[in-house]
């Protein structure tokens, strides 16, 4: 897996397919990638940290996890993942959408757990540490579902579907699951409202104005609410997104690099260049050479 396979902010990629939707990724960073922006998506994420250490940012709280270190990630929340002062980060990313498990008959574990975790009314617990008693037993169901996606026996959609169910069992049986009404605050769906925007307007200009009418609010407070709950200002993370769409189409597309510009929102050719020799250390001429996979 690469960072060029995701959509940005609310993730399009479709994780499995329409029949099997679940899939295992292994990440190792900074080989895979460095850092992976905040973004969302509709499906379960379940990382468990195998080696080194990096920071986990889950509803806009960063946690730091190293090996061994389960973390769950509920459907529709905000997370990214990131290196924690250059160290090695490996883990493997589990991505399933509930409805695989979902009964057509509307019983009581369909009604009283799985729709409500759909519907963020309850909640994984973000993080499963190797202190927790549970982490040895969920570890297990882990390392089954990675042999049974690897070998696929006969069956072997039973076989994970099982496995999911033993997992959310053993949560809500040990009262693990979240069911606190605050969780996902107002601040984080303001903040979606605005992701949302970049990730359909980036080839535009996009003001401070335009982004602090979708929240909501004067430019001041929105400049102030951004910076707070994402420790960047604005201006900073919309371009940062910019860069990511343009790392992306360089690697991707035969177009030329003053097309690639405009097309991520740089209508000034030599700021781009300057912006992106920051953030990967490189011309794009020269990361295109290094790195494009036509």
């Amino acid at each position: 897996m690469d960072i060029n396979s995701y959509a940005f902010y609310e993730e399009k990629k479709s994780h499995g397919n329409s029949t099997y939707p679940f899939t295992i990724y292994k990440v190792r960073m900074p080989e895979t990638f460095s850092q992976f922006p905040l973004h969302y998506h509709g499906e379960v994420e379940l990382i468990h940290v195998s080696e080194g250490k990096g920071v986990i940012t889950v509803n806009l709280k960063p946690y730091v996890v190293t090996a061994g270190t389960i973390v769950f990630i509920s459907p529709g929340i905000l997370h990214s993942m990131e290196q924690l002062h250059g160290e090695t980060f490996v883990y493997r990313n589990i991505i399933f959408d509930l409805k695989m498990v979902l009964s057509y008959t509307s019983d009581e574990s369909t009604l009283k757990i799985l729709l409500p975790i759909m519907a963020n009314k309850i909640y994984f617990p973000v993080i499963i540490d190797k202190q927790n008693p549970l982490n040895t037993l969920l570890t297990v169901y882990i390392n089954t579902m990675q042999q049974i996606h690897d070998t696929r026996l006969p069956g072997y959609e039973l076989a994970i579907k099982a496995q999911i169910m033993l997992m959310i069992y053993l949560l809500t049986s040990n009262n693990q699951l979240l069911t606190d009404k605050n969780y996902l605050k107002s601040s984080v769906n303001k903040l979606k409202k605005v992701l949302t925007y970049i990730s359909g307007h980036y080839e535009e200009t996009i003001s401070i104005q335009d982004a602090a009418a979708v929240y909501g609010s004067s430019p001041s407070n929105f400049m102030r609410f951004f910076k707070n709950t994402t420790g960047s200002s604005f201006i900073h993370y919309l371009n940062d997104y910019r860069l990511n769409i343009a790392q992306k189409q360089l690697l991707t597309t035969s177009c030329s690099i003053l097309e690639i510009a405009v097309n991520a929102g740089f209508n000034n050719l030599s700021y781009f260049n300057r912006m992106f020799k920051n953030k990967f250390q490189e011309s794009p001429s020269s990361y295109r050479k290094k790195y494009r996979i036509l």
